[in-house]
């Protein structure tokens, strides 16, 4: 239930921030959990990212992290020994989503400032948003590539359609976040090497400049089907356009949860 911010799109300019890496002035990004339950506090002024209390009630005590003393190298090898599942309570990042809407389901889980102007509205998805667009981004992958495990490449700064693709994938299949700074061959290696046969870019935009590299990216990975554009390209689909007609509530197609995933 706490809330983490992150940077705006044009702002990362240093590198692509995640949920849990620095992040600089322009924007804010918040959410509830990042994969297995990566989180950080940083700063709460702007430029950084601050974790907020929730203030709600609490979680089952088969849910809630337990202190560990650490006083020297015995402790240590009796944590390393305890099973995953004695820090983690969700193995998949859909069963943490879905336990965060169910238990807070009209708070604000995802907030993303646009820009600088104290006239332009936030956009702001509730935890039960949140998971319905998770749920619409996953169905849209599995949908382009029936059959067939979808494996997602992301060419994305932070911005929200960011996360929306990469919990979409982990959800769907196989998520592969790349480097946008990156030059257009070591991408190009990058995806041929993760078999990905999805790519989700951000379109032409004026301030930051990813669509040139991604463009040709088809031509040079015979194994991507689909490039799909955040803010729409011509001649490629639109992620937010195509995410708002697919089905929210039931998955296409069902998690894998074999041994290793």
């Amino acid at each position: 239930g706490d809330e983490l911010h992150a940077g705006d799109p044009a702002a990362n300019l240093g590198g692509g921030a995640s949920l849990t890496q620095r992040v600089y002035p322009g924007g804010a990004l918040a959410c509830p959990h990042r994969g297995r339950q990566t989180k950080s506090a940083g700063p709460a002024h702007s430029g950084g990212c601050s974790l907020r209390p929730a203030g709600a009630r609490p979680a089952p005590a088969h849910q809630t992290m337990q202190r560990h003393v650490i006083r020297d190298a015995q402790d240590i090898a009796r944590i390393q020994a305890l099973p995953y599942q004695a820090f983690m309570a969700h193995e998949h990042v859909h069963d943490a989503l879905s336990q965060a809407a169910r238990q807070f389901p009209t708070r604000a889980a995802l907030t993303f400032i646009v820009d600088a102007e104290l006239e332009t509205p936030p956009r702001t998805w509730t935890y039960e948003d949140l998971l319905a667009d998770v749920r619409r981004s996953a169905n849209l992958f599995a949908s382009l590539v029936p059959g067939e495990e979808p494996r997602v490449a992301m060419l994305l700064p932070a911005i929200a359609e960011a996360y929306l693709t990469l919990w979409g994938a982990e959800v769907a299949g196989v998520a592969c976040p790349i480097n946008y700074l990156l030059d257009a061959a070591h991408v190009a290696e990058l995806i041929r090497a993760s078999g990905a046969n999805i790519l989700v870019a951000l379109g032409p935009n004026a301030e930051l400049d990813i669509w040139s590299r991604a463009v040709g990216l088809q031509g040079a990975c015979p194994g991507l089907r689909h490039i799909l554009a955040v803010g729409g390209a011509p001649g490629h689909q639109d992620f937010v356009s195509a995410l708002a007609v697919m089905p929210a509530q039931q998955l296409i197609r069902p998690i894998d949860r074999s041994p290793g995933r």
